[in-house]
């Protein structure tokens, strides 16, 4: 282009206008064409830089999401051991209540066996006094 130039200046300096003119004509489109070319691949990569950024963006968000999301899941993992701790220790709190419910009605029971047996022993021994004393009245009468 410089050539151009310099050979545009040299027509217009022998006094050849037209074929100046025509060069100037040639050379304008040139650069038009040189500079839409300059700007197609600046538009091209600033295009290119806006879906990085938006892709930047996304990238963000979804690392945002994940990490949530990862939050989310630690948490209800908490809650899941914390309810099962809890219905394990509730499983065994009943298991124990049962286990001292049926001891005390087992000891409930034999005491009231014991209780039965001296009732009957506590009986028996006035009769079995009696018969003693009844039958030794006999030998001494007789």
């Amino acid at each position: 282009m410089l050539y151009e130039q310099i050979r545009i200046s040299y027509l217009f300096a022998a006094k050849k206008f037209a074929e100046a003119e025509q060069q100037q004509e040639i050379l304008l489109k040139r650069v038009k064409v040189v500079y839409e070319k300059e700007n197609a691949s600046t538009v091209a990569e600033m295009g290119v830089l806006f879906q990085l950024e938006a892709k930047d963006k996304s990238i963000h968000n979804l690392s945002e999401t994940v990490t949530l999301s990862q939050t989310k899941l630690l948490r209800n993992t908490l809650w899941l051991a914390v309810s099962t701790l809890t219905f394990l220790l509730a499983i065994s709190v009943a298991f124990l209540l049962y286990f001292f419910h049926r001891q005390k009605k087992l000891k409930t029971e034999s005491e009231k066996v014991q209780l039965d047996q001296q009732l009957l022993r506590t009986q028996m021994e006035p009769h079995f006094i009696f018969n003693t004393l009844s039958a030794l009245q006999s030998f001494i009468r007789f």
